[in-house]
């Protein structure tokens, strides 16, 4: 407990930042390039194409919403509070908070800081550092605030001898936080706790229920800072209020000690506990645990859901392989499991030994399908004079009706992926991998073999495409053959043919799962082999031995057009090729009715487009979808874009962030200048970024759109995300496909083969800009009609006003490529770039560990891990990413791509902690060539 206070104060503070110079230099020697001074350049970000008088067009009651914005902000305080009067001692009255001072609020504590104090308030603890913070030159002062385990707090403070005679030496009175609730304080010296500092602890007597002890620190590199500081440290922490001691008292039980020993039911209302003498309970909805005064001794644990899956997987436990045997536990037939620990870690006397363990795993489940697991551990010292059977006989079971047989994967003590959606167990061999929205099976050596799961996200269709249209280089090599299956369990349109790999192909079967995910997301189950795994296994049926899909019960027919969508990746022809797998549509009309609300004007009936007489336009007219910035909901403003020149309407996404919760998806429709809508079309959800459930909300409109300039209509505007950078408009992107003309596209001359008509809106847009001598123009050109007539001219004035063919796209060339030498110039400014949208994104300086720096002189790419200035690695807990890094769904390295332009070097695309090959998708978006990333 004493260590993760200091490495909160001391690692993820702001000292981080107080390197000096020369130590600087000297780490840039030993690890990697670090230059202080960076002027920071905003970067260019996709902004919506909103045509001419997007700024003054007013959101409808219905495209508003006034919700506050979802960010924090300390509050001021107006006057001081005056003291109450006559009261007991430990109950100090209302708070006395100087003018000026910053309220804060974390773990149930209201408290207040001077105005020129640094707070980083996080879910997990709350820190503050004084003015002029400094471990290393022995300045300033940290505090916390934070809630610490039962156990560990009881082991490494309660139990720990050295900070218990701190204890009872304090000369400090106990702090009182109201309701007649108390603090003992006690000051640490290094001696006492082992680090190079001093601390004050102020803590709980008694663990809440299912958290732990409340802890206040206040830590400082030199004993002097606290004598010092003693008044001001005093007024801080006479501000501290418990915000509602009813609520703690009944958390804590320190209203009753004697009622520690009455009945708590709790596991859900699945047992009702009372604890034995000497003996503590720590509730819980999904586990629950009783264990001896002397922590490590002997403990019961019961768990349920997911907890209990979690607990199955003993291989790594335990010293050995389980022992299975049958028995009975609380009354009920169970599967037990005995064995011992892999290392000494439960205490006997003075001693630490490998505690005995045994699992009991109910052969019945909940009704909703959960099982339950019951665990029990003792040191063999504690065994010789004490029995467990009277500790389960406190026990006394609630089980519901209902009760059914488990899931095989249960019994089998199968691993679970993806929140329960996959469960397996893991072949010798084979070794596991994931992404945000995806996992994976596969052999560790050759022959090769490959089991994966994925759910709906932007990356779909591409499971799906055919080899030579994939940048990646995988997929389908032709058209595959499709037909309707199961795949564990679940029925399926089963694509299968032949894959690439290299030079070689290896068999593939692509399966698109009938039922979808709430919120319409999509599943697909992809199966690679070699022909030597295949020959040797019997074919792909041995990758799906004792691996199960469990989708949840909500879980529906997809929509048609996910199979459609499918196949039209995959190259395979629309007429008589397979059966469409789910329900019919209801019509945007009958669906509107059926809400009770307005009946929606009848849907435009555009003429159907030839397939082959469409291409993709190239990057999607975007508000906003990539962004890097915070988002909050409810847009204030219309959000629109213009069409120049009519388009056939491939996809609408918005983007639903909702404080990380999602949105059910609901409908999103076009509204044209003369108020025709067109639509509404129900959305399918898709996963955000760590994971977030139906963030992405995605249409497939299939339709032709007239030029024109439409406004986009999301059904649920309080959840629709924005930000300053959209100009507070919805976050959307549309993709869409343009006409491909017949005639010659024109050439490198003064004047194309076949010009537009001259009212057209390229042919004024051209006119206007014809004799520009600005970049920036020719590039809005190309990005509004990429395969325009004029396209060709646009291309060669970049050349030249670049100065030749320099930084339009990196060189598709290997040879072209090297690394810039350290302590050189060029190495430096590429380091500076890239280092601010890193530092931005982690909020905290960093240098980086270099893996791969690449450079054709114009473009560059560099893969790192950045670590702290002082070479430690950077405590990513501290930074944004605090939970995607905690649900080990990110990784420590970062990629950013540079360009030079007239100013230097800037960055202009990067990603931070990916789990996947993410520059291929950067291949993908914006055509960047292989070589840029893979040139050795």
């Amino acid at each position: 407990m004493i260590r993760t206070c200091l490495l909160a104060l001391f690692l993820a503070g702001p000292a981080a930042a107080q390197t000096d110079p020369a130590t600087i230099d000297k780490l840039a020697d030993q690890y990697d390039d670090f230059a202080p001074a960076v002027e920071e350049k905003p970067l260019d970000e996709l902004v919506p194409d909103t045509g001419p008088g997007a700024e003054d067009a007013q959101a409808t009651s219905a495209e508003t919403n006034d919700a506050a914005p979802d960010t924090h902000a300390t509050e001021t305080t107006a006057a001081p509070t005056p003291p109450g009067s006559g009261q007991a001692a430990s109950d100090p009255g209302p708070a006395d908070i100087p003018d000026g001072w910053a309220r804060h609020a974390a773990h149930g504590l209201t408290f207040a800081l001077p105005p020129d104090w640094d707070a980083n308030d996080r879910d997990e603890m709350f820190t503050a550092t004084s003015p002029g913070f400094s471990p290393k030159d022995g300045k300033g002062l940290g505090l916390s605030v934070t809630t610490v385990p039962a156990e560990d707090f009881e082991k490494d403070f309660l139990n720990d001898d050295a900070a218990q005679r701190a204890v009872e030496r304090s000369p400090k009175a106990p702090l009182a936080l109201g309701g007649g609730v108390t603090f003992p304080r006690a000051v640490l010296l290094p001696e006492d706790s082992g680090q190079p500092v001093t601390m004050e602890i102020i803590h709980a007597t008694r663990p809440q229920a299912g958290a732990g002890y409340l802890v206040i620190s206040i830590a400082t590199p030199d004993a002097a800072e606290l004598e010092r500081n003693a008044p001001l440290l005093e007024q801080i922490l006479g501000t501290f209020r418990l915000a509602d001691p009813a609520a703690y008292k009944a958390a804590t039980r320190a209203d009753d000690p004697a009622a520690a020993n009455d009945p708590v039911t709790t596991l859900g209302g699945l047992v009702t506990i009372r604890p034995p003498e000497g003996w503590a309970l720590t509730p819980g909805e999904t586990e629950a645990t009783l264990r001896t005064d002397v922590v490590y001794s002997a403990y019961v644990t019961m768990r349920r859901g997911d907890a209990a899956r979690a607990a199955l997987d003993l291989d790594g436990l335990l010293q050995a392989p389980p022992r299975e045997s049958a028995g009975e536990v609380l009354g009920q037939p169970a599967s037990v499991f005995s064995g011992v620990f892999s290392y000494p870690g439960m205490q006997s006397g003075a001693t630490m030994q490998r505690g005995k363990v045994r699992v009991y795993l109910l052969r019945s489940c909940l009704p909703d399908g959960s099982p339950v697991v019951i665990e029990t551990a003792a040191a063999p010292g504690w065994l010789e004079d004490n029995d467990l059977a009277p500790v389960l006989g406190a026990v006394t079971a609630h089980w519901p009706e209902g009760m059914q047989p488990c899931h095989p994967a249960v019994s089998a003590r199968a691993q679970w992926a993806m929140d329960g959606l996959f469960a397996y167990v893991l072949p010798e061999g084979f070794k596991t991998g994931r992404s945000r929205s995806s996992f994976w099976i596969r052999t560790a050596d050759a022959p090769y073999a490959s089991l994966g799961i994925g759910t709906g996200d932007d990356s779909f269709p591409v499971d799906f495409r055919l080899a030579d249209k994939n940048p990646a280089g995988n997929g389908f090599i032709a058209p595959p053959e499709t037909h309707q299956g199961e795949i564990m369990g679940e029925p399926a349109l089963v694509f299968t043919g032949r894959g690439r790999a290299g030079e070689a192909s290896r068999a593939r079967h692509v399966a698109l799962l009938e039922r979808c995910l709430p919120g319409g997301v999509p599943v697909v189950v992809e199966m690679t082999a070699d022909d030597d795994w295949l020959s040797a296994n019997g074919g792909m049926d041995k990758l799906l031995a004792q691996k199960w899909l469990d989708l949840p019960e909500n879980a529906k027919p997809c929509d048609p057009s996910l199979v459609q969508e499918a196949m039209r990746a995959a190259g395979v022809p629309a007429t008589g090729a397979a059966p469409q797998t789910g329900a019919s549509q209801d019509t945007p009309t009958a669906a509107a009715g059926a809400s009770g609300s307005r009946a929606a004007p009848p849907t435009p009936q555009p003429s159907t487009p030839q397939p082959s007489a469409w291409q993709p336009v190239g990057d999607p007219v975007t508000g906003g979808l990539n962004s890097k910035l915070a988002v909050q909901n409810g847009p204030a403003k219309a959000t629109a874009f213009r069409l120049e020149s009519r388009g056939y309407l491939d996809r609408i996404t918005t983007y639903h962030w909702n404080h990380g919760r999602g949105a059910a998806p609901g409908t999103i429709a076009l509204r044209d200048e003369d108020g025709r809508l067109y639509g509404p079309w129900p959305a399918r959800g898709a996963a955000g970024q760590g994971g977030v459930p139906n963030a992405y909300w995605h249409v497939t409109p299939n339709i032709v759109l007239p030029a024109g300039k439409y406004t986009v209509v999301d059904s649920d505007t309080s959840t629709w995300a924005t930000n300053a950078e959209v100009g507070d408009r919805g976050i959307f992107s549309v993709a869409l496909r343009r006409v491909v003309r017949p005639e010659k596209a024109g050439t490198a001359g003064d004047e194309p083969d076949a010009a537009p008509p001259a009212n057209s809106p390229e042919k004024l847009f051209w006119q206007t800009i014809a004799d520009s001598d600005d970049p920036a123009d020719f590039r809005a050109y190309l990005r509004a009609y990429p395969d325009g007539l004029f396209a060709p001219l646009a291309r060669n004035r970049l050349d030249r006003l670049d100065g030749g063919d320099t930084g339009r796209r990196p060189s598709a060339a290997p040879s072209a490529y090297y690394t810039p030498a350290r302590g050189t110039a060029e190495r430096a400014a590429l380091m500076d770039a890239a280092r601010i949208p890193v530092q931005r994104a982690v909020g905290q300086p960093v240098i980086f560990v270099v893996s791969t720096l690449r450079s054709d002189g114009n473009w560059a790419y560099l893969a790192a891990t950045p670590v702290q200035p002082d070479g430690q690695p950077l405590d990513w807990r501290s930074t944004p990413m605090a939970r995607d890094w905690a649900a080990d769904m990110m990784s420590d390295v970062v990629m950013v791509v540079m360009r030079r332009d007239a100013d230097g070097w800037r960055a202009v695309e990067h990603i931070i902690g990916p789990t996947d090959v993410a520059w291929l998708g950067w291949v993908d978006e914006y055509g960047w060539p292989r070589a840029l990333f893979t040139a050795r």
